[in-house]
């Protein structure tokens, strides 16, 4: 997959996760290229929400959808969302609306994606395909509740995710699918 001419020399951000890229330069200008046509949804990644015509600061491709962040502070997806892969509301976010400067990461997997904003792990979409994200969820929010120590990054894969706290510990919410091995460094 070749990045864009006219992204090359000006990317501020990159990611993939299956079929597909997203890109964005200095400027903001969302970019999609790969094959972005999904056969049993039916959607085209390629075709942008009416929201990103002013941009993006943050921008996460997964197997079957993508989400963006805008200036303005407004959590956008597009593709499938079938399965929940992005959330129409941000209730759970304090004040309903992001703080594009507060945003620690954006993250998708396979049908599912995440949010780290401000130390706390947000996760949605299949939590029938993302076997540990009820786990994952309840560890990440106990260990800052109780240790104050955030969570600084989320991995997600196609049927699991981790997280990593800002004191460099790992967790995967005491589970990997159906796996003992591996489930935390702590």
């Amino acid at each position: 997959l070749r990045v864009p001419s006219s992204l090359a020399g000006n990317v501020k951000d990159i990611n993939g996760f299956s079929n597909f890229t997203l890109g964005l330069d200095q400027a903001g200008k969302v970019y999609v290229w790969g094959y972005t046509k999904n056969p049993l949804s039916g959607s085209d990644l390629s075709h942008l929400p009416p929201a990103l015509e002013g941009g993006a600061v943050r921008v996460a491709a997964g197997y079957d959808h993508a989400v963006a962040i805008t200036p303005q502070g407004e959590l956008v997806g597009w593709g499938n969302a079938t399965q929940g892969q992005y959330p129409t509301d941000l209730s759970q976010i304090p004040g309903g609306r992001l703080d594009p400067a507060r945003v620690d990461q954006l993250a998708c997997g396979y049908q599912s994606a995440a949010l780290v904003y401000e130390g706390k792990l947000y996760l949605w979409g299949n939590a029938n395909a993302m076997l540990n994200m009820s786990a994952l969820s309840e560890e990440t929010a106990r260990y800052t509740e109780e240790t104050g120590v955030g969570v600084s990054q989320v991995a997600l894969g196609s049927f699991n995710a981790v997280a990593l706290y800002e004191d460099g510990t790992v967790t995967s919410g005491g589970v990997l699918g159906k796996q003992s091995t591996a489930v935390s460094s702590r």
